[in-house]
């Protein structure tokens, strides 16, 4: 009888000190008191609502058949919730022909709203939209509204079947949420 009245007492002790997190469950932080820097994965599952205008550019890489001012909405579910929310995505690209089939370069911007704040981001990359060599893209977001000077980096990995209305498989991230801003080589100039 001693032994289980020890033993029930050790249960009540871990629990009035919350040693047993399992039974004691605390309630998730804030996202304003996660810390900083922090990494972040997720995905971002993604609808085309306009196609824009498609034809042959005279942008970026001369006669490359080219895509601009395709809107998407992005849904990002990351293991950081301050960058987890719907992203309005402007998609813009120049792809041409390879001697191994097709390559794109890509870049646009979005505004992503978090739960606390907003995002103000811009990405560029490259990939294959025939799917042999799906993207990588590189993506710098400052913090407005809630997140002023905070900023997020991310690389995605871009499957371009998941930009296409029947497919949908996804897109992978992988990125660094930190306080202060961009480095220096993705400010804009005006900020220099």
């Amino acid at each position: 009888m001693r032994r289980l009245w020890a033993a029930g007492a050790a249960i009540v002790m871990c629990l009035v000190l919350g040693g047993l997190p399992a039974l004691a469950q605390e309630s998730p932080e804030p996202s304003s008191e996660l810390p900083l820097p922090s990494v972040t994965t997720g995905n971002a599952d993604c609808t085309v609502l306009d196609r824009g205008t498609r034809g042959t550019s005279d942008g970026l890489v001369q006669g490359a058949e080219g895509a601009r001012d395709e809107i998407l909405d992005c849904v990002l579910t990351m293991s950081d919730p301050r960058v987890s929310g719907t992203a309005r995505v402007t998609f813009n690209d120049d792809c041409f022909a390879t001697s191994v089939g097709s390559e794109c370069i890509i870049w646009g911007a979005s505004l992503l709203e978090g739960p606390d704040g907003d995002w103000d981001c811009a990405y560029s990359g490259t990939g294959d939209p025939m799917g042999g060599n799906d993207g990588l893209v590189l993506d710098i977001c400052t913090g407005t509204v809630g997140y002023d000077g905070l900023t997020f980096m991310a690389q995605q990995a871009i499957s371009f079947s998941s930009l296409r209305p029947d497919f949908g498989d996804g897109t992978s991230i992988h990125g660094v949420l930190y306080e202060g801003p961009p480095p220096p080589s993705f400010a804009s100039p005006a900020s220099e």
